[in-house]
């Protein structure tokens, strides 16, 4: 990968750090060429998943909404392509609010019908506190796990 070497000559560790932010439907065709790529050049690489902008969508009111079981899948799938490929998944970058917000859905499929009473976001949907706990702890379990 050859912006990988222009950036980081040198192979620094801590140098370059790579968001990913492709979908939970998108992760596991796009993920895995990219990793490997990175990898085969041996320069060290932070590899951190924003799994929120990803999965954005417009419910049925119109609501910018993000489904939490799509950033749970895309966390899991993160971990699992990186782990497969002896790679470290390093961080997680959440939107979120310590406020009882009903901004982010379950499911995806209940963004149809889903009502949005807390929706307090001038901009992105972010999630609650019980919603960003469990996806933490999730990201936390897969890393205690490996």
């Amino acid at each position: 990968m050859e912006p990988a070497r222009l950036l980081n000559p040198e192979r620094l560790p801590g140098r370059l750090t790579f968001i990913v932010r492709m979908g939970a439907d998108r992760t596991e065709r796009l993920l895995p060429p990219l990793v490997e790529a990175v990898a085969e050049t041996g320069i060290p690489v932070v590899w951190l998943t924003d799994p929120m902008h990803g999965n954005t969508m417009r419910s049925g009111s119109g609501h910018k909404t993000r489904s939490l079981r799509a950033i749970l899948d895309e966390v899991a799938a993160f971990h699992r392509i990186l782990r497969d490929r002896r790679q470290w998944p390093g961080g997680l970058h959440l939107e979120m609010t310590p406020e009882p917000v009903t901004e982010c859905v379950a499911h995806p499929a209940d963004a149809g019908t889903a009502a949005f009473p807390r929706y307090r976001s001038p901009c992105d949907p972010r999630l609650n506190p019980e919603q960003a706990a469990e996806t933490v702890h999730a990201f936390t379990a897969l890393l205690r796990a490996a």
